[in-house]
Parts: C-alpha cells; structure tokens; sequence
C-alpha cells in the first residue's frame, strides 16, 4: 500500500482556483505515476492539507478526486479517479479548519483498488475529524493553534486544523 501526505500553504482565489496552477498538476502528475508505477488497483492513500476544500478545482479536476464511488471504481476508465473520503464532513457542516465559518481544507482521498477492496484493503466506516473535544476551543469549538510567533504563541494550543482519519481493514 502507498500512502502519500502532502500539506500545502498554496493560497486560493475567492472563486476556488488555486493561484499556483503548477503546484495542481505537479500533484496530479505524481498521482498519475503512482498508478502506472503500481497498477490501477494499486491500494493508494494520499492525505494531507491542500489548503483546498473537496469541490476546489484543484481536488476535483487536477487530482481527479471526486464523490463518486461508481465512477472511482469502475474497472472501464481510463482515469486514474480517487475517490475523496471528505464530502460527509462538508455536508455535515462541520470541518477540519475555522475561518469565518467551518472549511474541509484536510483531505483523504483512496484510490480504485481501495474502494473495491482488489487492491487487499477495504475503508471500514468514514473518514473522521479527530481530537475535536480535546483540541477545540470557544464558542465555536474550533482548533485551538499553538501560534508561530512568539508573542502569538499559545503553549496550551496544537494546531489550527484537527487530524483526520480513516480505518483500513
């Protein structure tokens, strides 16, 4: 199994399109000779901070993760689809980062051979925010940050995204 993190300070414009076009298709590249490498039903973990919620065009198009589970694993297409693991987490209203309101900026995304299970795993459940109860803070229970700069450090802080999760069986 592969599993590949990535984090992403890469910023965005108000219409979702990433303004580093590049940093898109090199992440789409590298998933693209992942397959190849390993075939396609290669059992594929990519994870990580994009910095981009799961309808971003960087997510959908360029790393071609969409929600679609039939279209992930249909044994007939000649994409390489990931299916993302985020969506019920943004249709639950919640997220992984607060920001005048909750963002799914942290993604899990599984390749074909994971979704159908022939790649020698299967995802038991859904992906999970995790640490909420611990790591959140204020009215809003948001990630409490530990803070970069010195006189903005927070030592009772962590980070300002919850860790996300999947079980793999």
């Amino acid at each position: 199994m592969l599993f590949s993190a990535s984090a992403s300070s890469c910023p965005r414009t108000c219409d979702g399109t990433s303004t580093r076009p590049a940093t898109d298709s090199a992440s789409a590249l590298q998933k693209k000779r992942r397959h190849e490498e390993q075939g396609k039903d290669a059992a594929v973990v990519i994870l990580g901070d994009f910095n981009d919620e799961p309808f971003n065009r960087s997510i959908t198009e360029y790393a071609l993760a969409p929600p679609d589970a039939a279209r992930v694993g249909s044994a007939r297409s000649q994409n390489s689809y990931l299916l993302n693991l985020m969506w019920p987490i943004v249709a639950s209203g919640h997220g992984t980062h607060f920001y005048d309101g909750w963002n799914t900026l942290d993604q899990i995304m599984v390749s074909r051979g994971i979704v159908t299970g022939t790649g020698g795993w299967k995802v038991r459940g859904e992906a999970k925010v995790e640490a909420t109860t611990i790591m959140g803070s204020g009215a809003n229970q948001a990630p409490k940050r530990f803070g970069i700069k010195p006189k903005e450090r927070d030592t009772d802080g962590f980070c300002d995204h919850f860790p996300v999760s999947i079980v793999l069986i």
